[in-house]
């Protein structure tokens, strides 16, 4: 497959790239022409897991080669070119109120690709409406994490388990999400003396790997994680164990937080998540008796009504313990996509302007002048978030919308709802690398982009931490008509007659963004501290590296805001029909939809289960294997089969790959983060 092998060579004469699947970020490299972990690079050192060393067996499987267009979602699609294409677009968005188009893209997407994303719809058409899959997986994070400490910054880095005391994991599996952090990192912080706890309804393999490891699991109630973590508080507090003056002079909010916190009634906190004291005794005890902890989360967390609550309630607790700020004494919530961490620093979300900048006068100035444009064509307001633009569509109030690199139709919530919107949009514009995606069917102009291997750019993974993709796939065995994400969207700039938008080059797109990050608050995102020829050759480079060592938050008075989080119970709740809730877990080597992965030889993972606890099978009469149909409010699905687990009565659990749980989902989300609740879902089991 990879033919001249010169053109692509690194000074280290190893042909290298960077893994396009989860936050952890593995370098790859070509060996014999297979792929496995390239041991030079600090993040994975070598370590791989399965999906992503099949990156190159599916990559030239069932790619989109062809221009597609149809002006109807009647109409059969027929090949067009371009040229024509990128002529319809544009005429298509000169009729038509920015307000009224959107665009959204993925987590795998490379920051040159958002970056003239947001300069083409935040700088020059004068819209906010485009945000990225990083919404469903990460924006209570994003919003937890601004809120406390003035930006969004992560404070934690893989490498940072060897050097801590204590590791608690809630709502995370890192074991199946996150497997090299977990093999590299994890497993060793625990063989090395570290404790470790896992808190869910659950039992991953994460939490069999801490109960065999002489850790604790606590096996939660669903929904009712506010409520252990004040709990902890509370008892923090009762026993002395907090520096109250410290609280109430070096945090935000500190006097009012404590007079909310001695309300809490540790029993009745207890209760309802159905966990004993005994083990709530033996949690607190932990916190105790280590003084330095590393907490992880991630969408076990982040995916509900109330993920800005609970993303508030782990990260009080580092707070209030004076446990952030130093190495091995930090939060760390755990990025899902590759470069989820990377777009959000250029804007890729509604809810943000470029470089972590809000929507005030002075940052629409800044960013009015970096890009020579009229202060005007800058948003002074967020733009839809796509379950806004959802609702809008629902409306009719969506003209245009783009979608790169992602398939909405599988990963948003109320499927049968998505479905009807999109029909409603006059102009649906797919920009993606594969064929048959679950949203293709409702698209009018589908272009072929390049995939992984095929490209050059830049990705930021969950520790900050910038990576160079290389391509290491020869021109002959790229698709002809495929094209890079930022190439499209500036033909598209030039043909709408904006200027600024002749790049000959990833590397010159690179570097106009490390000229912009030159404004970000405080100089914090110093991208434009990192070197091209180093990144290209392997070097490491972390963003923010120094960020705690010059301040403690970038809030006005440079110190932590605290909020006191309360659980006001906003999701669905079960009853005598729907007497399940169905959380959604992580197969180990499937990604996502299983778009890509399925495609592989060596992937053979069976997502057509439900799991279940025996107890709760017995009461239904329903045994290993058996074939059922799980139900909610909104849909169903079929042929899945019972496995007995060990998870929470009352709990049933889906693969989230699996391609039709959406029909299942509500349409609910949190009021701040505008994160989609996934994980709160009543449900009954039917025998088939």
């Amino acid at each position: 497959m990879i033919n001249n092998l010169k053109k692509y060579l690194f000074k280290n004469r190893k042909l290298i790239t960077s893994c396009t699947y989860c936050g952890v970020g593995c370098k790859l490299e070509l060996h014999q022409n297979r792929l496995k972990g390239n041991k030079e690079y600090c993040i994975n050192q070598g370590k791989h897991c399965l999906k992503g060393i099949t990156l190159l067996e599916v990559q030239s499987k069932n790619r989109l080669k062809e221009v597609l267009f149809r002006k109807n979602l009647n109409e059969n699609v027929q090949k067009s070119n371009l040229e024509f294409v990128i002529k319809y677009i544009a005429n298509k968005i000169k009729k038509s109120d920015p307000k009224r188009i959107v665009f959204y893209s993925a987590g795998q997407v490379l920051i040159e690709d958002y970056y003239i994303a947001n300069k083409l719809f935040k700088g020059n058409l004068g819209t906010a409406n485009i945000d990225s899959n990083s919404r469903t997986c990460i924006a209570s994070s994003v919003v937890g994490l601004k809120q406390v400490f003035g930006v969004d910054y992560i404070p934690a880095q893989m490498k940072e388990v060897l050097e801590t005391d204590l590791i608690l994991v809630i709502g995370a599996n890192p074991a199946h999400g996150h497997i090299v952090f977990f093999e590299k990192y994890i497993k060793q912080a625990v063989k090395n003396g570290i404790k470790i706890v896992v808190v869910d309804p659950f039992c991953s393999k994460t939490a069999e790997f801490a109960l065999k490891n002489d850790g604790l699991y606590l096996q939660i109630n669903v929904g009712t994680d506010v409520n252990l973590l004040n709990a902890i508080a509370k008892r923090l507090l009762d026993d002395k164990f907090l520096d109250v003056s410290y609280i109430e002079e070096e945090l935000n909010g500190g006097s009012e937080y404590l007079k909310q916190l001695k309300n809490i009634d540790i029993d009745e906190e207890l209760k309802k998540c159905k966990i004993s004291t005994e083990e709530f005794n033996e949690l607190v005890s932990l916190i105790k008796k280590y003084p330095k902890m590393i907490s992880i989360w991630s969408m076990g967390i982040n995916q509900s009504s109330e993920g800005v609550e609970k993303n508030f309630a782990i990260l009080n607790l580092h707070l209030i313990l004076k446990r952030f700020g130093e190495s091995g004494n930090n939060p760390f919530p755990l990025t899902g996509q590759t470069n989820a961490r990377g777009g959000r620093d250029v804007g890729a979300l509604a809810t943000m302007l470029a470089i972590h900048k809000d929507f005030d006068n002075q940052s629409r100035k800044e960013l009015a002048s970096f890009w020579n444009v009229p202060i005007t064509n800058i948003p002074s307001k967020k733009g839809y978030t796509i379950l806004e633009m959802i609702e809008a569509a629902q409306r009719q109030e969506i003209d245009i919308m783009f979608i790169m690199h992602t398939d909405p139709v599988y990963s948003l919530p109320n499927r049968n709802r998505i479905e009807k919107a999109l029909k409603n949009i006059p102009l649906v514009v797919e920009v993606n690398a594969y064929e048959n995606t679950l949203t293709s069917k409702f698209a009018h102009i589908r272009v072929p982009a390049k995939a992984w291997g095929e490209k050059y750019g830049r990705q930021t993974n969950m520790d900050r931490h910038v990576s160079y993709h290389n391509k290491i796939i020869d021109d002959k065995n790229i698709p002809q008509n495929a094209i890079e994400d930022w190439k499209f969207l500036c033909l598209l700039a030039k043909e709408l007659g904006f200027d600024g938008f002749d790049y000959k080059d990833s590397d010159e797109i690179y570097k106009e963004f490390q000229n912009l990050t030159k404004l970000s608050l405080k100089g914090h995102l110093n991208h434009y501290d990192a070197k091209i020829n180093k990144l290209k050759n392997n070097k490491e480079f972390y963003w923010g590296k120094d960020f705690f060592k010059n301040y403690k938050a970038l809030t006005y008075n440079q110190k932590p805001n605290i909020f006191f989080p309360k659980n006001q119970n906003l999701s669905e709740k079960t009853d005598k029909e729907f007497p399940f809730y169905m959380i959604s877990i992580r197969s180990k080597n499937h990604w996502n939809s299983t778009a890509k992965t399925s495609l592989s030889s060596k992937i053979k993972d069976d997502l057509n289960m439900v799991f279940i606890n025996e107890n709760d099978a017995k009461k239904y009469n329903l045994f290993q294997g058996d074939k059922v149909k799980i139900v909610s409010k909104r849909g169903f699905v079929e042929d899945l089969k019972i496995k007995f687990s060990n998870i929470k009565e009352g709990v049933i659990a889906l693969y989230a790959n699996y391609p039709n749980i959406n029909y299942l989902t509500p349409f609910i989300y949190d009021k701040k983060s505008f994160q989609p609740d996934y994980n709160h879902t009543p449900v009954k089991i039917v025998r088939m």
